[in-house]
């Protein structure tokens, strides 16, 4: 079987056309990228669950970025009582029952992130971004490469992924993310989710307009 782009959808309408455990994440379609040793410029919807809260006694504003299996958004698409594709387009948040949520960012495969110790740059409302000099990856702190790690692939694949962008004449990748302030005031009353893109070099972890019209990269149901 082999894996399809398909574009021109919004996320409803993609997520519908292909096996929902085979759409290809944000360090798989960089891999991909690797393997081939070129760069994919489409913009696309990527199955990484992409959930804010917070946590702690300090209440810190948290990321966790799941696997497609407990990305909350995608299961909720079609779920005419509770869509998340309908309150994402009318208040740019999905929230989460937070027993479901809970489960989510439990689980071994999602990743945790401290947005307090991301070193963000840009401003509101939605442009601040954790910024990656192609040049010199592993001037990250540790909080930044774990985070790195995720969008573009882990260990040699990482190496890898920034050679390719620098070799492209791409000084730096960015990955965007919502404000801590902003996730503060937001995730008051609980977790919520938005939704990831990914356009070429840049991965989006902040995004909310479900009905944009763009691709998706999976294998079509039969």
């Amino acid at each position: 079987m082999v894996l399809e782009t398909i574009v021109d959808r919004d996320l409803l309408e993609g997520y519908n056309l292909f096996e929902p455990d085979s759409l290809s994440h944000l360090d798989q379609l960089m891999a991909e990228d690797v393997s081939l040793s070129r760069l994919s410029q489409d913009l696309l919807f990527v199955p990484d669950g992409v959930i804010y809260s917070l946590e702690g006694k300090e209440k810190n504003p948290t990321l966790w970025i799941t696997r497609s299996e407990h990305n909350l958004v995608l299961q909720n698409l079609n779920n005419r009582l509770y869509s998340s594709y309908e309150q994402l387009c009318q208040t740019r948040k999905y929230q989460l029952p937070l027993e479901k949520a809970r489960r989510a960012m439990d689980d071994v495969s999602t990743l945790r992130i401290d947005l307090t110790k991301i070193r963000l740059q840009g401003g509101p409302p939605n442009h601040f971004y954790l910024e990656i000099d192609t040049s010199s990856p592993p001037l990250l702190d540790s909080e930044g490469r774990r985070l790195a790690e995720r969008a573009y692939g882990q260990h040699e694949v990482f190496t890898a992924a920034m050679e390719l962008l620098h070799n492209e004449g791409i000084e730096t990748a960015e990955i965007y993310l919502l404000d801590p302030e902003y996730v503060r005031m937001h995730a008051v009353s609980g977790p919520f989710a938005r939704v990831a893109w990914r356009d070429g070099h840049v991965a989006v972890l902040n995004a909310y307009e479900v009905n944009l019209r763009v691709g998706i990269r999976g294998l079509k149901k039969q």
